[in-house]
This record gives C-alpha cells, sequence and structure tokens, in this order.
C-alpha cells in the first residue's frame, strides 16, 4: 500500500513511519510546513498526523484546520484519509466513558480546531478514518518521551525533593500507549470495513492513585492526596472492539521507569 504520512517528525508520526515501514507499506513522509507541499499526492491513504496541541487559537486553528485543508485539497480523488483526532472534540462528561455519538462540544480552542477539522474532512465526501484518542504516552523510536502533563509535573515536583500531591483519588484515566494507536492504525487501514468510521480509542481505565503511586515507587517519593479534582472524560472504545475483535490494554505503567530516566 502507498501512505504518505503528515506530521512525519513528530511524536505520533514518527512512531506511524517506523511502523507502517515495517509491515511492508511505502511510506512518502512529509515533513515541515504542510502548505508548502505542491503538486497533486496520490497512492492509497494518506495518513494524517501532523498537527498541534498547544499554542494560541490562531496558531491551533492554523496547524489543526487550515494546514489539513491545504493537503486534502492536493489529494487525488481516490486517495483515502485516516485523520488522528481527540476526545477534545466531545462535551465534558467527568467520570463517564463516552461513545462516539456523544455531544460534540469543545471546551477548549484545541477541540474546537479538531472538530473543525474532522467536518472538513467529512465535506469532502471521501472514504475516511477518523480515530479520536485520549491521552498519549510512550517513547518514539528516537528515545523521544510523550507523558501527560500531570504526569511530567509530579516528576518535576518529586526531582525538587517534594512530595508528589495526587488531585483527585478515586478517579480513573485512560492514557493510550502510542504503539497502540500505530497499531489500531495498521489494522484498521486493510479492512475494507474500516472506511467510513469514526472510533474512539483509549488505553485500559486505571485508578489514578495507582497510577500516582507507581511514579511515586519509582521516585522513591511520599505521595499526598487532596481532595478530588474534576474527573477526566473517558472514552468508550467499544466500537472499536467490535470491529477488530481488539482494544488497546497496555498499561501506561510500563513507561513509567522511562518517564523517570527522562526527567
Amino acid at each position: 500500500m502507498q501512505i504518505t504520512l503528515t506530521g512525519a517528525r513528530g511524536f505520533v508520526g514518527s512512531c506511524l513511519d517506523v511502523a507502517l515501514r515495517r509491515a511492508g507499506h511505502t511510506v512518502n513522509a512529509i515533513e515541515g510546513e504542510l502548505e508548502a507541499v505542491r503538486g497533486t499526492i496520490g497512492g492509497d491513504v494518506l495518513v494524517h498526523a501532523a498537527g498541534a496541541i498547544r499554542g494560541s487559537r490562531r496558531s491551533l486553528w492554523s496547524a489543526n484546520v487550515t494546514a489539513f485543508e491545504h493537503m486534502l485539497e492536493r489529494l487525488a480523488p481516490d486517495v483515502r484519509v485516516v485523520a488522528l483526532s481527540s476526545r477534545a472534540v466531545y462535551a465534558p462528561a467527568p467520570a463517564q466513558a463516552v461513545a462516539e455519538d456523544h455531544e460534540l462540544r469543545p471546551a477548549d480552542a484545541y477541540g474546537a480546531a479538531k472538530l473543525a477539522a474532522e467536518r472538513t474532512l467529512a465535506a469532502t465526501k471521501r472514504a475516511a478514518l477518523t480515530l479520536r484518542a485520549t491521552v498519549l504516552v510512550g517513547v518514539a523510536p528516537n528515545g523521544r518521551l510523550n507523558a501527560s502533563a500531570a504526569v511530567q509535573r509530579m516528576v518535576e515536583t518529586a526531582s525538587l525533593g517534594a512530595p508528589i500531591v495526587c488531585h483527585g483519588g478515586g478517579q480513573s484515566v485512560d492514557f493510550l500507549d502510542v504503539w497502540e494507536l500505530v497499531e489500531a492504525v495498521e489494522r484498521l487501514i486493510v479492512r475494507d470495513d474500516a472506511w467510513g468510521r469514526t472510533l474512539n480509542i483509549a488505553g485500559p481505565q486505571v485508578a489514578l492513585d495507582e497510577w500516582v503511586t507507581a511514579v511515586a515507587c519509582e521516585l522513591g517519593t511520599p505521595v499526598e492526596h487532596t481532595p478530588a479534582a474534576t474527573p477526566p472524560t473517558l472514552l468508550d472504545c467499544g466500537r472499536l472492539d467490535q470491529l477488530l475483535g481488539w482494544r488497546p490494554t497496555r498499561q501506561p505503567s510500563s513507561i513509567i521507569s522511562a518517564i523517570v530516566r527522562g526527567r
């Protein structure tokens, strides 16, 4: 399969680049500014992993919507599209696992940009697959580490000799190992029945207390607990499981050592 991959130097894109080549696909990896791409893009599939999660409202719109629109305009008519989206498109639903038909009402500029990108893709009427992912963690091929902002703060706090503070004991998180997102893309792009779908993808639900305790044990740091914060919105991956007979199972604790070493 001939695949065009955007964001090939980014955290997710670099993982996809390695995995898709290993699987025998021919990958045209696009690096740098997408607006600089000229000519018609052919092949079988565009996997769109480029974008930004932080920045001003204007920069988020430019990176997640305008650049994507430019790529879609460059595509030959028969090229299918895999778009990586986010749980940020959903209306907040604390502690509730939401399915794909949950209300779409982003709470921030990032979510608004990702939802606009989804709607832009839908308007093209192309064969497409959209994956709405939760918070991604893991280690990229170049050693780049990605962890949630909360985990990064824990490690930074511990490095200063202070105890880790767990805000919100009892709530759950569903961090997704980036390599399981990559596996989902590999499994889905070769299936005819995957196209035309929007699917949630998240890791197994884990009690935040367990995650914090595991980080603290690795660091040799005490934990202090404070009253519960607002729980995050969790993703229901039932439709992904029904389609593939598979869902992510890797515990986020598998990268704790790497997080601590990389602090």
